[in-house]
């Protein structure tokens, strides 16, 4: 059995694993369906060569470098991303800088960086649309011509399909864009969330009875969800955090009854009490509740956020039940 190290930082982490590396490089935004499937299979592999199996997610996204006109805003920031990764049991996780000169590299010697000196790279476990290189110039077929040169194996894996198509990061974000959080988790694979700390607010929620946790997501990068209200699950992430996630309500949004602002997420735990400044929270998005409305004052607004509160327990509940539901389908499966 292999020995989890789960490196986050840096390709010279590598250095310390004695054993061949098998490795999936992307930028795995989402870490999505289609991703747990190339993770599957550099597991296989990993085992079968007897080596490390290891996950480079690139940092930030190589078109922020070669075309900032139109990178994609982001469904994981790098923190998130690492998290995520890491569920899925790799020896090393490792987030690779990438930035003009990384870019230049012919394919090869990128790989060659990866490696440390004395190393060996046993296999490359690639994505179906997987390219790398100056101008991603190697795919698949160029990769598997070096790999038999130089005694790696390549190995690509297919694509996930859902309703008649790939799935893939930039489809997901047109869903979360929309405000289709639904929709998105049954890609993902997992509740699209976000993850950030709770900094002072303006306190107006204390004063409408329904007190709010500012939660300051720190990347200008992410992508959050249309503007709206949303039941949400919460936890904190902190190394201490035990129990179940908290149901609760979050808008996002300008706060127009108030004059507007820049974008907020906002977060609401009914069953809680105490003191959330200062803390990383994760928020996972269940299901879109409504628009965010100008209320004609403060009273409207807190009758609103009354009913949102009530339609969020039921969404959770019936999510829960669901959720049972397919783990006792599943239980009889397999008996």
């Amino acid at each position: 059995m292999s020995v989890r190290v789960n490196v986050t930082r840096g390709i010279e982490a590598l250095d310390r694993i004695r054993r061949p590396l098998a490795i999936s490089l992307g930028v795995f935004d989402g870490v999505h369906r289609g991703h747990a499937a190339v993770f599957a299979a550099l597991r296989r592999e990993a085992d079968a060569l007897r080596a490390a199996g290891v996950i480079v997610t690139l940092n930030p996204h190589p078109l922020e470098v070669v075309r900032p006109e139109i990178a994609p805003r982001l469904l994981t920031t790098p923190e998130e991303r690492v998290r995520l990764l890491e569920t899925h049991a790799p020896d090393a996780v490792v987030v690779c800088p990438f930035d003009r000169e990384t870019a230049d590299l012919a394919p090869l010697s990128f790989l060659e960086r990866l490696v440390p000196n004395g190393g060996r790279l046993a296999a490359l476990v690639v994505g179906h649309d997987f390219r790398m290189g100056k101008d991603r110039a190697a795919g698949y077929e160029k990769l598997r011509k070096a790999g038999r040169q130089r005694g790696f194996r390549v190995v690509r894996v297919d694509p996930v399909r859902e309703n008649g198509g790939p799935i893939s990061s930039s489809r997901i974000r047109r869903l979360v864009e929309g405000g289709r959080l639904t929709e998105a988790e049954e890609l993902l694979g997992h509740p699209y969330g976000l993850q950030g700390r709770v900094v002072p607010g303006r306190g107006v929620g204390r004063t409408l009875s329904f007190p709010t946790a500012n939660v300051d997501v720190g990347d200008d990068r992410k992508l959050l969800p249309r503007f709206g209200v949303y039941a949400v699950r919460v936890r904190t992430l902190s190394e201490e955090a035990t129990g179940d996630p908290w149901p609760g309500v979050s808008n996002i949004g300008v706060r127009p009854t108030f004059g507007k602002s820049d974008p907020v997420v906002e977060v609401h735990l009914p069953d809680f009490t105490g003191e959330l400044t200062g803390l990383v929270l994760g928020v996972e998005f269940v299901e879109r509740i409504r628009d965010e409305e100008t209320f004609p004052n403060p009273r409207a607004l807190a009758k609103r956020i009354s009913a949102d509160v009530e339609r969020a327990r039921e969404i959770l509940r019936d999510r829960e039940g669901l959720s049972a539901g397919r783990d006792r389908g599943r239980s009889g499966e397999a008996r």
